[in-house]
């Protein structure tokens, strides 16, 4: 048996259905038809990081540690970026290696630098290296194939409206590396995630959503038709792959969330500001920084947070999180330990009293605390204050300004909890009950190896057996008892990227909108 894994960063299921049923999406339509297609429940926010983390993992953040592209509790505030090194529990190939299965790896996110696997890792840098394989040789064979091998970094939106011809392109050329594989490499799991549909939404939504605030009907036809055009790709490379695939193999697809249309930003830093829990300071404007969102322009003035009078700040972009300055963790932490729930108490009540701007209902779902979010090893690593918005319409930005706590959002298309899950091949059969988690792919996965699933796993397998299960293999769990967490000596705080490389990702970002 063979399993080859589809991961489409960003694919709605509520946009294929749609596709589907206007006839533009036919290998879509054949495995809804002949195989299984359900929604997938996706992490609380949804967000790329954890959401792949939670898939090939089968656990949450509290367990995992991944929470954003960044530390979302770093002692000096500006975050390292997360990668491989920061995973506190075992990844699905990790567990296969460990019974000699061969696997194959492409572009997972949070997966750099690569390491060493019983087969191949193509990981998932987002600065400008070369260094993202296992074997090192790998980048060269495949760009001799003509397939997909550039860093990640270098292919993103850029503010420029032709990258949908390149992210088709790129898509293209993502096939010929898996046909590559499938006829030069050796594996039993085969995992190969596209990330263009993620970034097509996010800045051609507008274009297509007649609601967006920031609608604009007079582009070309070509960009109001980008996110539709990128999904008709998707679904050529679907086929393309259904039919490459050896006849002994099953399909599995899915995603890391949705897409909906951005609707408002909220300026929380800001919020925070006007309620005298953030202060700010003037700073040389030759000042370099090498992260932002602990900056502000005011009148041609430049400032940044004085972390010596501030009791509480995002915890980093994107994360939907609250972190409250305390004194011993945070390197100038103001707030005593003993003031730490009284703090979150009032900030967590001001939040519920947000309303929208535009329908005058709560902003917010729920704000909670991080122990009512996650559970694990790595709850430490949580923001202390997590934001729930009614819709994920809503972004909880960074920015600071100066007078407004909400704005037009600089996303076009934001991140939605429509996530998908697909199966395609013979004599598979669901669980009928209950909802489907990311974080049950990963059980589901070692189940259909013949892999009990291992007990501090948070998801179970979503498929339905009929044998007893005598023959089947247990996973050793790294200190057993600990919830499957590695222990601080495997969770390693090397940084993922080199000082250098972190200034790289964080422009990158900032032209991406994520800073």
């Amino acid at each position: 048996m063979k399993l080859f894994v589809l991961g489409l960063d960003g694919a709605s299921y509520r946009l294929i259905h749609r596709f589907v049923e206007e006839d533009k999406l036919p290998s879509f339509k054949k495995l809804i038809k002949e195989g299984i297609f359900r929604k997938l429940k996706t992490t609380n926010p949804p967000h790329t990081a954890p959401g792949w983390t939670n898939a090939f993992t089968g656990v949450q953040p509290g367990k995992h540690g991944i929470y954003q592209f960044w530390d979302t509790q770093s002692p000096n505030y500006y975050g390292e970026y997360m990668g491989s090194n920061h995973v506190g529990v075992s990844t699905v190939w990790e567990i296969l290696n460990q019974f000699s299965y061969k696997t194959i790896m492409v572009n997972i996110p949070m997966t750099y630098p690569p390491k060493e696997v019983n087969g191949v890792m193509i990981s998932w840098p987002l600065s400008n290296t070369l260094r993202y394989a296992y074997p090192k040789d790998m980048l060269f064979k495949i760009a001799k194939a003509g397939g997909h091998y550039a860093s990640d970094i270098n292919i993103m939106f850029e503010n420029n409206l032709e990258y949908i011809s390149q992210a088709i392109e790129i898509t293209k050329k993502r096939v010929k590396t898996i046909d590559y594989f499938l006829k030069n490499g050796e594996w039993d799991l085969f995992i190969s995630v596209f990330t263009e549909i993620d970034r097509i939404s996010h800045y051609y939504w507008n274009f297509m959503d007649e609601s967006s605030p920031v609608y604009n009907h007079e582009v070309e036809e070509k960009y109001k038709l980008a996110i539709e055009n990128i999904y008709c790709e998707t679904d050529l490379a679907l086929g393309k792959i259904l039919e490459m695939l050896p006849s002994d193999a099953l399909l599995m697809l899915l995603s890391d969330h949705g897409f909906t249309v951005g609707e408002v930003d909220f300026y929380v830093q800001t919020f925070l500001m006007k309620h005298s829990l953030l202060a700010v300071k003037e700073i040389d404007k030759k000042s370099i920084k090498e992260n932002s969102w602990f900056y502000m322009e005011e009148a041609g003035k430049e400032y940044e947070v004085d972390w010596n009078q501030t009791t509480a700040y995002m915890a980093s972009p994107g994360s939907y999180g609250v972190n409250i300055n305390l004194k011993g963790r945070q390197n100038h932490g103001i707030i005593e330990q003993e003031q730490y729930e009284q703090e979150r108490d009032k900030i967590i009540s001001l939040l519920k009293k947000i309303l929208h701007p535009n329908k005058k209902t709560p902003l917010f779902r729920d704000v909670l605390k991080r122990e009512e979010v996650y559970a694990g090893a790595s709850l430490n690593k949580a923001p202390d204050i997590i934001m729930v918005p009614y819709e994920y319409s809503t972004m909880v930005h960074h920015k600071i300004h100066p007078d407004k706590i909400f704005g037009k959002p600089e996303q076009k298309g934001m991140h939605d909890k429509d996530a998908i899950f697909g199966l395609y091949g013979e004599n598979i059969q669901l669980k009928e009950s209950g909802e489907i988690a990311l974080e049950d792919i990963a059980p589901t996965i070692l189940n259909l190896f013949a892999i009990r699933t291992p007990s501090y796993m948070d998801g179970e397998s979503m498929i339905q057996f009929n044998d007893e299960q005598e023959n089947w293999k247990d996973f050793v769990i790294p200190n057993e008892g600990s919830g499957g967490y590695k222990g601080e000596e495997a969770y390693t705080r090397e940084e993922a990227y080199t000082r250098e490389e972190s200034q790289e990702v964080a422009e990158k970002l900032k032209s991406l909108g994520y800073l």
